[in-house]
């Protein structure tokens, strides 16, 4: 019973750093892609953060490439607004022509 109630919080914790580690993915292709197109990182908070430029975000040692991370920081403005990768639950480009402005 031990050794199950192991394996299942092994095979959880695998889950979760492969959700983790696709979210990392996503963005850094985001920042990469030619030209750079705005998006928007949903934090399970509900808040939306707008990244307009590749410059935008960072991890809070300042490094670029979030591959390996687990934390960044998005600049807005002249906020700095901190989050972790496992917080996030959606990335969506941002429209080029929204709406609602």
């Amino acid at each position: 019973k031990l050794l199950k109630k192991l394996q299942m919080k092994l095979k959880k914790e695998r889950q979760k750093e492969m959700r983790i580690q696709g979210v990392r993915d996503e963005i850094q292709r985001l920042l990469d892609q030619i030209p750079f197109r705005p998006f928007v990182i949903t934090l399970e908070s509900g808040h939306r953060i707008g990244v307009e430029h590749p410059e935008n975000i960072k991890s809070p040692s300042g490094n670029i490439n979030l591959v390996e991370l687990d934390d960044f920081y998005v600049r807005t403005g002249q906020m700095r607004l901190y989050s972790n990768f496992e917080a996030v639950t959606s990335i969506t480009q941002q429209d080029e022509n929204p709406d609602d402005e």
